[in-house]
């Protein structure tokens, strides 16, 4: 702190002027010429810039040989200053400012732009740090906090859950048509609540009211256009500026619960019940803020109680439509596992009667009729029976596919049009995991089936040919004849002799 106590005496001496990235100082060289402070290092530091009669000089030695009437400045960077003096690691998403003066603090405050503007400072980056000279007490807030630059030790920011809605929540719900570029974040202004009895910060807690207010509208023009939408729809503006209005910490606290509690889950349903009833009372062409308070408490409490009976009946309505869906899928699926049965149930029959007349070929053969097998109209019969099993596969499958994806279409369709309490891909969920098992288990069969019925249109166009073939093998094996023994000549003739 060695250096902050070295800026001090000489700002104490000197006009000052601050900015939010210098300080700039002017002194005559008598002013200075007794001062004990290491500014040699503050100049190679970079942290300040020494300016002798308009002429820059890198040397602060050269006051002590100059007339003390002579005009000097001094440029103080604050960037550089700040790099020197904290002595904590701060992330680079955080933007550090820094105040050595309470008047410039108070000036900067009040002089920000406005809470829904882009480029407002406290929006550049995630969180904002602001160190501030002579300051008092710790604000730690969850992206804003403003600490004294002797009081570096202890947390940067507060891990406390505020339940506030980011810019991007907010956008799905508020509908920003301003031709200037908006943001709204409400926890980039949030403070600690004991910073609301400090003077200099309540600018800050009336932007972060105006942002809180800002996401129960239903569309942003301007501060001074927005629509309120509930059982009327009325136009209004944020704030009365001209006004003379003080920040109540208690109202900003039912504001925040109110906010936080119809972004927490079905936002939609939660925010029209909590406007239906302020848009009744509000006047139109008034103002938001303080008006809102007067109808706050009570339309926060009648949308909590009419929110569990809108949640109780969506519930049933939601377990009603499921059960309508199950029955629905549920008929389906037997149109899967009846197809499927049907499939087994002809191939079974195909195949019954295909190996009859495959029997009755074989059976031919075995009584010796082989000259049937050499028949034309054999042949002709088994060609037709090839055929059969090809056609009768082709249109089994062709027409029970066409039949289940007609019914699942159905399904679909009809479902896709009367649903109100799930969404599109919660339905699709349903319907492809009850269906998946049948639909795998009706393919496979199909597959399976028909290389079965390719087989055997394989087989029996060929059965034929092979008996055929194998008959004419079985004609070339001819036995030989048995030898004739000479006694048995001639017993043969002395028989025919006796007779």
């Amino acid at each position: 702190m060695q250096i902050i106590q070295s800026l001090v005496e000489l700002i104490d001496v000197s006009g000052t002027t601050e900015l939010e990235d210098r300080i700039e100082l002017s002194f005559i060289a008598s002013d200075v010429q007794r001062l004990e402070g290491d500014f040699e290092r503050l100049i190679t530091l970079g942290i300040i810039r020494l300016t002798i009669d308009s002429e820059p000089d890198e040397l602060w030695s050269e006051l002590d040989g100059i007339e003390g009437t002579i005009r000097c400045t001094v440029i103080i960077d604050k960037e550089r200053l700040l790099n020197n003096i904290i002595d904590i690691n701060v992330d680079n998403d955080v933007n550090q400012i820094l105040f050595i003066t309470e008047n410039f603090l108070n000036e900067w405050i009040n002089s920000l732009e406005s809470p829904f503007c882009s480029d407002n400072p406290l929006y550049r980056n995630e969180k904002t740090i602001l160190w501030v000279k002579n300051l008092s007490e710790r604000f730690i807030g969850p992206s804003l906090s403003i600490i004294p630059l002797d009081q570096q030790d202890g947390e940067l920011f507060s891990d406390v859950v505020t339940g506030l809605p980011s810019d991007i929540d907010i956008r799905s719900q508020v509908h920003f048509l301003s031709i200037d570029s908006v943001k709204v974040d409400p926890i980039r202004f949030k403070l600690p609540d004991s910073a609301s009895e400090v003077d200099i910060f309540k600018p800050i807690f009336k932007s972060y009211e105006k942002l809180l207010v800002s996401t129960l509208i239903k569309e942003y023009f301007a501060s001074n256009k927005v629509i309120v939408s509930g059982i009327k729809r009325i136009s209004l503006s944020i704030i009365d500026d001209s006004s003379i209005y003080s920040v109540n910490l208690g109202n900003i606290k039912l504001l925040e619960g109110a906010v936080s509690w119809v972004y927490v889950e079905r936002t939609e349903t939660r925010l029209l019940l909590m406007m239906d009833r302020i848009s009744l009372d509000l006047p139109e062409d008034g103002f938001l803020l303080p008006s809102i308070y007067q109808h706050l408490e009570q339309a926060f409490d009648q949308a909590r109680c009419r929110y569990e009976f809108v949640i109780k009946d969506r519930k049933e309505a939601h377990a009603k439509e499921l059960a309508d869906l199950q029955k629905d899928i549920k008929a389906a699926t037997d149109s899967y596992s009846k197809s499927t049965h049907e499939l087994i149930s002809g191939f079974l029959k195909d195949a019954l009667s295909t190996i009859f007349i495959l029997a009755i070929a074989l059976f031919s053969r075995l009584i010796g009729k082989e000259d049937l097998l050499r028949s034309e109209n054999v042949y002709w019969l088994f060609y037709f029976l090839s055929a059969y099993l090809i056609f009768s596969a082709f249109v089994r499958i062709l027409f029970d596919k066409l039949s289940l994806r007609l019914s699942l279409s159905d399904l679909n369709y009809w479902k896709d049009t009367t649903r109100n309490h799930m969404s599109q891909q919660e339905l699709n969920n349903h319907i492809n995991k009850r269906t998946k098992p049948y639909k795998r288990l009706y393919f496979f069969s199909t597959i399976s089936i028909a290389v079965i019925y390719i087989a055997l249109a394989y087989f029996s166009y060929n059965l034929p040919n092979l008996m055929v073939s194998h008959n004419e093998n079985s004609d070339l094996v001819v036995p030989a004849p048995a030898p004739v023994l000479k006694n048995d000549i001639v017993v043969s003739n002395e028989l025919q002799t006796s007779k």
